[in-house]
């Protein structure tokens, strides 16, 4: 499985993400909530965590 942009994808609020399994391009759908999107483009909840308490906010 292949997913291109992947990252810039998730935090743009993009609902669709064209991924490539087997040599066929697919759509797959991304609902997501903002915060879920910053959690995943952090590479995880810990991560995330840590950023958030960096920042003060």
């Amino acid at each position: 499985m292949v997913i291109p942009g992947l990252r810039e994808a998730v935090l743009a609020g993009a609902e669709l993400i064209a991924v490539e399994i087997g040599g066929r391009a697919v759509q797959a759908i991304c609902e997501l909530s903002r915060r879920y999107r910053e959690i995943i483009a952090a590479g995880g909840l810990l991560n995330w965590a840590r950023q958030e308490a960096g920042s003060g906010s």
